[in-house]
């Protein structure tokens, strides 16, 4: 799943830029549904993105652009795959940001805005040797 929404999306499998999705179960229905965000941890850039992520950020090479970052969430519900445009004007904007000035920067939604949060599965591609399944953490 990871590496097909690379393809579909864009986007690398980093612990940068895509490494998990959040798993929820939607209230009313019941269904299981994935949360993604890629462009995860963006370099800290004086002009560009002053903003200090913590130890995450450290040697990330993702270059910050507002456009990446208001479609960086995506959602997997019912075999579907969305994309939520976040840009300014959005109705989502108002829907699914919060008055938090980082996280309406980096444009962040959360899982349980959908449902229920029941898991996040990170995957890393780095880690070297080993086969694709074993690339993949539940917590």
């Amino acid at each position: 799943m990871f590496c097909s929404f690379c393809c579909i999306l864009q986007v690398n499998l980093s612990r940068f830029d895509l490494h998990e999705g959040h798993l929820f179960v939607e209230d009313t229905s019941g269904e299981c549904g994935m949360l993604f965000r890629a462009r995860a941890y963006p370099k800290f850039d004086n002009d560009t993105f002053p903003v200090n992520l913590g130890f995450c950020q450290e040697g990330s090479d993702v270059e910050f652009d507002q456009h990446s970052m208001d479609l960086r969430n995506f959602l997997w519900f019912q075999g579907n795959l969305a994309v939520l445009d976040l840009s300014e004007g959005s109705p989502l904007q108002d829907l699914l940001l919060q008055a938090d000035n980082e996280t309406r920067l980096l444009r962040t939604t959360f899982e349980e805005d959908w449902g229920t949060a029941v898991a996040t599965i990170n995957y890393f591609e780095q880690l070297e040797g080993l086969p694709k399944e074993e690339k993949i953490f539940v917590c």
